[in-house]
């Protein structure tokens, strides 16, 4: 992947950064691949640094908010 190290410092810079975000800086330096191919090769290069909040939330359908009792939020 040629803008694997580019990838990698923007990662390192802000772990959160979203791969759509990314994919439109590579477009503009040159990357003329599709989206898809893209965050298929970030996840083969395991490009994305190790966030444990993140990952903790992994396989959950849903959000765990903590809250004092009678003040519940409700998303739509």
């Amino acid at each position: 992947m040629p803008f694997l190290d580019y990838c990698r410092q923007r990662l390192a810079d802000d772990p959160h950064l979203w791969a759509s975000t990314l994919f439109d800086e590579v477009v503009q330096l040159g990357y003329a691949g599709a989206y898809s191919t893209f965050t298929r090769a970030l996840r083969r290069y395991e490009v994305r640094p190790h966030c444990e909040p993140c990952h903790a939330s992994q396989g959950r359908d849903r959000a765990v908010i903590e809250h004092l009792p009678g003040e519940e939020i409700q998303f739509d």
